[in-house]
């Protein structure tokens, strides 16, 4: 299974893994240089404090040395656990990372559910960070220096991928893969870091491309060309002489799904509301809040369009369907009403008195 790996954060010095707890898979302990992780700078000052407490005491300026370096080194390790351990926690603690790394460390049987595109990417992009990371540390491990530990994982992973991309692009057209560029290459590198990229290439072939099917057997992807020779049906100038003529064809539709239609188009342009003012003003008439023009001061009046205007301006016929009498002042006084309502509605608000 892949280890874990810390990445650094330092600024001043780079430093490996090397003030991680955790040992090799054999269990020896990790020689720590305490020159890398602490610096000149550092062990000059612990030299000079040695020196003025013992100065004439070579054993007990060794054991002071080698105290404060101790007490240093354990400084700096918990120092980088504090800055690192969450952030790797967290990566740790996807579980998405684990089943990568869990589906790397086993060999398991090939499934052929096609996992999602995007968090296939997303756990691939990951599994190269963690590929990176375990190479640079075999390397820092094995006596490389960091700079050129984390520059040969770079490539290593780079290089690796690429691979992996030209196959899969000669396997899905065909052509037979040349690898005589790849034996150059291994020619040229030293057998320290072929290792580097062999275990990288060996790695990135179980990250990368999980959703191939050229591995499923007869499932497998091929390019299909048309035969020029077959005939197409598409371009044949022949008849078949199924209609004679074309000119006493109609389209025949139900009259219930062109309604359904107009009135899904309608809902649909209703919920855009009116694009300018003149549309506006043409809802509101429809919806009669406004006036038809040219303007119609009879428009909607409904029944009362069929009654005559004289029969809402002369209102003496009604005073005969009411009993009253035909003289004294009760006939009087119902006959200037009618001709002041007709003639001056007002003046039987300002002029009561004339009545």
């Amino acid at each position: 299974m892949l280890k874990r790996i810390y990445p650094t954060f330092r600024v001043i010095r780079p430093t490996a893994r090397l003030l991680s707890s955790d040992g090799k898979d054999d269990g020896k302990p990790v020689n720590t240089n305490s020159k890398e992780v602490l610096g000149d700078e550092l062990l000059d000052a612990v030299n000079s404090v040695a020196d003025d407490l013992h100065k004439n005491d070579p054993v007990a300026k060794k054991a002071t040395k080698n105290t404060l370096i101790s007490k240093l080194i354990s400084h700096e390790k918990a120092t980088f656990d504090e800055a690192t351990g969450a952030q790797m926690q967290e990566m740790l603690d996807d579980k998405a990372i684990q089943g990568l790394l869990s589906s790397v460390a086993t060999t398991t049987q090939t499934s052929t559910v096609l996992p999602n595109k995007s968090a296939q990417m997303r756990q691939e992009r990951r599994g190269l960070l963690l590929l990176r990371k375990e190479i640079f540390y075999q390397a820092v491990q094995s006596g490389i220096k960091p700079a050129e530990a984390q520059k040969l994982a770079e490539n290593a992973v780079t290089e690796a991928q690429q691979r992996l991309t030209a196959q899969r692009r000669a396997r899905i057209e065909g052509v037979k893969e040349e690898e005589d560029s790849a034996r150059a290459q291994k020619a040229e590198r030293a057998e320290s870091e072929q290792k580097f990229y062999d275990y990288a290439m060996q790695m990135a072939e179980k990250m990368l491309y999980q959703d191939d099917m050229l591995t499923f057997g007869s499932k497998a992807r091929r390019s299909i060309k048309p035969d020029s020779s077959v005939p197409s049906l598409l371009k044949g100038t022949k008849r078949l002489g199924i209609w004679e003529s074309t000119e006493n064809c109609q389209d025949i539709g139900l009259q219930f799904w062109r309604d359904w239609d107009s009135r899904a188009a309608r809902i649909t342009n209703q919920s855009f509301g009116p694009e300018n003012s003149f549309e506006e003003q043409i809802k509101w008439t429809e919806d009669g809040k406004q006036w038809p023009y040219p303007i119609d001061n009879e428009y909607m009046f409904g029944p009362e369009s069929e009654v005559p205007f004289y029969e809402h301006i002369f209102l003496e016929r009604h005073l005969s369907g009411l009993g009253l009498p035909k003289d004294g002042p009760i006939a009087h006084f119902m006959e200037l009403v009618s001709a002041l309502n007709v003639n001056k509605s007002f003046v039987l608000l300002q002029n009561k008195s004339l009545i």
